[in-house]
């Protein structure tokens, strides 16, 4: 009944990507954006969009002008539209001094021909318009299109559609960019993988199930309980009024690969007790009774490893976090409780495979031969690589961009390039400024001080089309001079406060300079925003005495930005957290700060050596990248606690140190390669992914996973050879 429930919930379950979902929850800089964005209005409330001219032809064509205005007066139509800035419509009205009247002329005459000359001409001498409405080659037109603010997900949806299909009908290559079409097709793109890996998952699974146990309920049994379990967290996400994001894509292949571990291992020794010839019942009791402990240490570690990304400041996080434990607890109740019944009521009869047996046996202990024989130099070539790791590690960055996740031919990247390519771009660039002077819309010093902040900005950051009470004051004076490019700057002091007051709307102490600038990433923008930061303060200290105002960089991108920096502390936080608790059950569980230490170690050894790696290969810690160490840690420890639990049991009963370890490696070992062939290649579906930010969570867990296996096999029972007696 529950089961069917789950499957109900699931026809309401939703795909869901926001911008402000990657804000950090309870910072300052988020504090100050909303405060910032309550006064002045959203920064990312826009589309960019461009029609590109015919192949080796300009933009001064009547036939493209004419499409242009065409889509620009469809656009008004279109749904949430606000307002709509088109070359074809702006309108400048031109004061002439002299004459004391002002008259209104297009931005560009686009129905008389004989004016394409001098409008061209005049397009290069307004900074506000070249690069931003018209290409500085003029191969291409673009138009902001404001829309409804904070458009709901459906309102984006609609509207996107509305755009495109303008475009569809266009004759001329057009370009488009902004939240609207962003969300909707990374929305299109979740629905799409997610489809595509529970496909592959199951397919995968139920096919290395079958290499491996070689009977239908060796196969059904352990994938219906994976499947119920979730079935049961998605329905869970949708209760809780969430939707799959960016983060829980990923999450049905998770629960696949890490919910099937305890069915295996439990139908793994199942199976070799009824092999031996005991009873159903019997089996099923010594089965319980030889994995019970380590099978829920094992899942508790991992939904701890998970839970441990609660400390994230990113709710999506958090949240992957929270339902990935929920699910992982979920497979173990329903490996413990469903399972059994369903073992008992099939009754499997397996032959006894004694030959399979022995090959299992022969080829384990052939590999601890070989580790016996190399035993003085393993573990000193375990520590010479996790000290080469650690070092390699040390260089992984943190950096993000705002469309990192798309692939480089994807479309809604080629048109974001585009626009860095021709235009100003299409990150948003946010700086307030905080004004202490209560007249400082009177004072011609503190506007001048302010024009060589923006002018900095262009210069250094690459800041355009900076629209600030100082650029409306610096077109209005140019305006009301005849449109002379020379008058495009600030007007004497004698004229400025009546200019102002008839141009500027600013509130009272903050005033707001908005522009776009090229995506170079987090780091990049930390140390040009330091470098504004400090620019001003030399400015100011040696104009003022006391500073009249502050600036602070704010906005979307800038948040996503914060966000990213701080997720290298976070990850070591969620890391620190995860290792004290493996410990602290670890030393409950077996009573010994040795065992406890080794199984620290062999499971760091693998996260850093994928952190090496992705500083080799030039993969930056990220939104995406950044759960991959929890998730990793908390799968790969589970083998070593396996490994650990049998060995301990063995030592209790007066074996030796020799003789436990190869019999753990026999009890475990088939059990632990199985599981490990399983999630990696479970993780490794997920390398098929649209997204760059799952595709690399698929191969870097999977390289953890193998290390580890490798480790856990190899270097794990040479570690408790040596220290295996202090234990006892």
């Amino acid at each position: 009944m529950a089961m069917v429930v789950g499957i109900w919930r699931l026809s309401w379950l939703e795909f869901d990507y926001e911008f402000e979902q990657l804000f950090p929850t309870g910072h300052s800089e988020t504090s100050f954006f909303k405060a910032h964005r309550a006064a002045f209005g959203h920064d990312n409330d826009f589309l960019l969009i461009a029609l590109e001219a015919e192949q080796g032809r300009s933009v001064w064509d009547s036939a493209y002008w004419g499409a242009f205005d065409g889509l620009t007066q469809g656009l008004k139509a279109a749904p949430h539209v606000r307002g709509i800035t088109s070359p074809t419509t702006v309108v400048l009205p031109i004061g002439d001094p002299a004459l004391g009247g002002v008259f209104k002329r297009q931005l560009i005459r686009w129905q008389q021909v004989e004016t394409y000359a001098s409008d061209s001409i005049g397009i290069e001498s307004r900074p506000h318009v070249l690069g931003h409405l018209i290409s500085a080659n003029h191969r291409s037109a673009a138009l902001l299109l404001e829309h409804d603010l904070g458009l709901s997900k459906e309102g984006c949806d609609t509207l996107a559609k509305a755009v495109q299909k303008l475009l569809d009908s266009c004759p001329y290559p057009s370009h488009i960019s902004g939240r609207a079409t962003s969300q909707l097709h990374i929305i299109e793109i979740l629905g799409d993988e997610i489809f595509k890996f529970s496909i592959l998952g199951l397919l995968l699974i139920a096919s290395l199930l079958w290499l491996a146990f070689r009977t239908w309920w060796g196969v059904a049994v352990p994938m219906a309980v994976v499947l119920m379990s979730i079935v049961g967290t998605l329905a869970a996400i949708e209760t809780s009024g969430y939707g799959i994001d960016m983060m829980t894509v990923v999450l049905p292949t998770i629960l696949f690969v890490v919910g099937i571990s305890d069915a295996v291992h439990i139908s793994t020794r199942y199976l070799d007790e009824l092999r031996s010839g005991r009873p159903a019942f019997q089996a099923l009791r010594s089965t319980f009774q030889d994995v019970g402990l380590a099978t829920f240490t094992t899942s508790l570690t991992t939904a701890i490893g998970f839970l441990s990304l609660w400390t994230s400041p990113i709710a999506p996080i958090r949240r992957f976090g929270m339902f990935s434990a929920l699910g992982v607890l979920l497979a173990y109740v329903l490996a413990f409780t469903v399972l059994p019944s369903i073992l008992l009521l099939t009754g499997p009869r397996p032959e006894k495979r004694k030959r399979s047996q022995a090959l299992w046996h022969r080829g384990l202990d052939a590999w601890f031969r070989w580790s016996l024989k190399h035993r003085r130099v393993l573990p000193w070539v375990g520590l010479a690589l996790t000290l080469m790791a650690a070092v390699g590690a040390a260089g992984l960055r943190a950096d993000q961009k705002l469309l990192q996740d798309l692939r480089e031919r994807d479309p809604v990247q080629l048109d974001f390039r585009f626009f860095e390519a021709e235009f100003a771009g299409v990150r948003p660039f946010e700086l307030a400024y905080l004004m202490s002077d209560e007249d400082w819309k009177s004072n011609a010093k503190i506007w001048n001080a302010m024009e060589r902040i923006e002018g900095h900005m262009d210069r250094q950051l690459g800041v355009r089309g900076v629209v600030s009470p100082v650029s409306r004051i610096k077109l209005a004076h140019r305006l009301s001079n005849r449109d002379q490019p020379a008058a495009y700057r600030l007007p004497p002091a004698s004229q400025l406060p009546r200019m102002v007051r008839r141009v500027d709307d600013s509130p009272a102490m903050m005033a707001r300079a908005a522009g776009r600038v090229a995506d170079r990433g987090s780091q990049e923008m930390k140390v040009l925003g330091d470098n504004l930061h400090a620019f001003t303060d030399s400015l100011l200290s040696a104009d003022f005495i006391r500073a009249p105002f502050e600036i602070r960089i704010t906005g979307t991108a800038h948040l996503i930005d914060v966000a990213n920096r701080e997720l290298a502390r976070d990850m070591i936080i969620g890391l620190l957290i995860a290792f004290l608790v493996v410990a602290l059950i670890a030393g409950l569980m077996f009573r010994s700060a040795t065992l406890v230490a080794i199984a620290l170690w062999v499971n760091i050894l693998p996260l850093l050596s994928a952190a090496a790696l992705m500083r080799a290969l030039g993969i930056d810690l990220n939104l995406g990248t950044s759960v991959l160490f929890t998730i990793a840690f908390g799968i790969a420890v589970d083998d070593t606690l396996h490994m650990l639990s049998h060995f301990r049991l063995l030592l209790r009963r007066g074996h030796g140190p020799a003789f436990a370890v190869r019999r753990a490696l026999h009890r475990a070992g088939k059990a632990i390669i199985i599981t490990s062939v399983i999630l990696v290649a479970g993780f490794m579906t997920l390398t098929t992914s649209q997204l760059i930010g799952p595709a690399h969570i698929g191969w870097l867990v999977a390289w953890v996973l193998l290390v580890a296996v490798l480790v856990d096999l190899t270097l794990l029972p040479i570690l408790l050879l040596w220290w295996g007696r202090k234990v006892v």
